[in-house]
């Protein structure tokens, strides 16, 4: 995968307004998509923490982990968003010699399983164990103390919110892959360009709409946001109702005054 705005000298040759955005819009979409795959790593990293250290960690965890664990995340995405946009981003790159490998998105998305399977069976494996924990404690809860069934029940709540990202992005992931490798694979579409540049704008768009599900998912699997959307949703209609027309005497025929109204009028 040749890079989409190769760096000339270290600047970019003949670069307008138009593609200045385009650039940026490519260095965001990147980031934010990688920035989703690193923090779900990051994430269970935390919950093994917390599951180590589950009788005081809420109460004597360091903040240092939490800071280092979004740090990673935010410049490791923006070192691979970069460099599926410029390529060679600087000499420093160009001394390590790494950044040149990843220009293919095979690697890409190599480098993309290898980082998200260990963490997707760690946190499996952490959600059997603290569930079959968090029963043990359940049957006898007067013997431990309440930060404890506590952090049980956040690290079981905080593991099944991995699960619907991991099953979103799973999903969305492995249709992005089919439709990035027909052209590939298929001897019909290699020698239409017409087809290949059609399947590149699926992925484009499917890459986006991947995303925009995923969070649109995780959003609404939370009882408490979604809770709130519809109670601000709810008042949002009914504000907008009470601006409506008035109501017609035909309409009003059938309300009722209570008595109290009555005489107060």
């Amino acid at each position: 995968m040749t890079p989409r705005f190769p760096l000339t000298g270290g600047t970019l040759r003949g670069v307008g307004i138009v593609e200045i955005l385009v650039i940026v819009a490519s260095i965001l979409r990147f980031y934010h998509g990688l920035t989703v795959l690193f923090l779900f790593c990051a994430t269970v990293i935390e919950r093994v923490f917390a599951t180590i250290y589950i009788s005081n960690y809420e109460t004597s965890r360091s903040i240092r982990i939490s800071i280092i664990l979004r740090l990673a995340v935010i410049v490791i995405s923006l070192l691979f968003a970069l460099d599926v946009t410029f390529g060679e981003l600087n000499s420093f790159f160009q001394v390590l010699r790494f950044f040149q490998v990843l220009r293919h998105y095979f690697v890409y998305c190599g480098i993309i399983f290898f980082v998200t399977a260990p963490s997707a069976t760690v946190s499996l494996y952490l959600y059997f164990y603290n569930r079959h924990r968090l029963k043990y404690v359940l049957k006898r809860p007067e013997s431990y103390s309440l930060s404890l069934r506590y952090q049980l029940i956040e690290n079981m709540r905080c593991f099944r919110f991995l699960q619907v990202i991991s099953t979103a992005g799973v999903v969305g992931i492995g249709i992005n892959t089919v439709v990035l490798l027909i052209p590939q694979f298929s001897l019909y579409f290699q020698e239409d360009m017409d087809a290949r540049d059609l399947c590149g704008a699926a992925f484009e768009i499917l890459y986006t709409t991947t995303f925009l599900v995923g969070i649109m998912v995780c959003f609404f699997t939370q009882s408490v946001w979604r809770d709130d959307f519809i109670h601000k949703l709810k008042n949002f209609l009914r504000r907008s109702g009470a601006t409506g027309p008035i109501v017609g005497m035909s309409s009003a025929k059938g309300i009722k005054i209570a008595p109290n109204d009555a005489l107060a009028h």
